[in-house]
């Protein structure tokens, strides 16, 4: 069984290529390295090159001919004001994916949209997938347009398809630079003896993710029937702010420095995922708790890997 995964040289693809390599499938990565490293590569894996929005990409779909896509491939900066750039890999990209499986006889697709940005402020909390659909941004507005691409895309075709919205993931891998990933971006400041900076007083909340959790999520979602034509939210229905990763990553390091406070961030105040649907249907539950996830984290930063 071949899977091809897009994104797969990055935080979250890259462990999903591990899953599907030690469960026997023939792993084909496709990333153009924007955010994606080689490091993060097995060398049994076939590595293509190739931005998801070219037309290189048909050609390896007609030269590999996958049985299973898992799409993480995405222009992820949430706060991101660049429309073309959104459109470009997230809607027009996201396209070319679809519809190029369901032309070479690709079984099902998992699809990554988002479980945060897609219901806007929530009106309830935890969001179910009944939850009212309101994206506040570019970023949001994009994967949800990817969303129904492919359900458009699915009921022309054979293709099977599975999306996941997923809570915010953390852990080894992630980078400790840019605007995303606040546990890795602290974890890394404290490390090296630097000041981490909240953003307005920290009492925004997540629902964060271990990665390891949201790779089960997505072997289940790709290989059970029951999956196919369906959307669920991944994550824990945990709220948990900033302040409270702050304080646990502080104590994991052993970090007594100061915390700066910065201008207050423009984005959605609480979130938080209701995972009850995969959990009911795909027998899927987190297992890692924040404490947990967060040491893991840190060993992986002390190992040298993250630098």
């Amino acid at each position: 069984m071949k899977a091809l995964i897009t994104g797969g040289a990055g935080f979250i693809g890259s462990h999903i290529c591990d899953r599907f390599a030690a469960e026997g499938y023939d792993v084909h990565v496709v990333d153009n390295l924007y955010s994606g490293k080689r490091t993060n590569l097995d060398p049994a894996w076939e590595f293509h090159e190739i931005d998801v929005s070219t037309p290189e990409l048909a050609k390896l779909f007609a030269a590999v001919k996958p049985d299973l896509v898992i799409h993480a491939a995405a222009q992820i900066r949430a706060r991101s004001t660049d429309y073309l750039l959104d459109t470009r890999y997230n809607i027009i990209g996201s396209i070319n994916v679809f519809t190029l499986a369901a032309e070479y006889g690709t079984k099902r697709i998992v699809n990554f949209s988002s479980g945060g940005v897609v219901y806007g402020e929530p009106t309830r909390l935890p969001c179910d997938e009944s939850h009212p659909l309101a994206p506040p941004s570019s970023y949001g507005i994009s994967k949800l347009s990817a969303e129904r691409y492919l359900k458009l895309i699915s009921r022309t075709s054979r293709l099977e398809y599975a999306t996941i919205r997923p809570a915010n993931i953390y852990g080894p891998r992630q980078s400790a630079d840019g605007e995303a990933g606040v546990c890795s971006i602290f974890a890394g400041k404290m490390l090296d003896g630097e000041i981490p900076v909240i953003y307005g007083a920290g009492h925004h909340t997540r629902d964060y993710l271990f990665v390891s959790d949201l790779v089960d999520a997505v072997w289940r979602m790709a290989i059970v029937d029951k999956a196919a034509g369906k959307t669920y939210n991944v994550g824990t229905g945990i709220q948990t702010d900033v302040l409270t990763v702050q304080g646990e990553l502080a104590r994991i390091t052993g970090y007594s420095g100061l915390v700066k406070h910065g201008q207050e961030p423009e984005e959605i105040s609480h979130s938080a995922l209701d995972y009850s649907l995969i959990k009911n249907e795909l027998g899927w539950q987190p297992h890692y708790g924040l404490g947990e996830g967060l040491g893991k984290l840190v060993d992986w930063i002390k190992s040298g890997n993250a630098r």
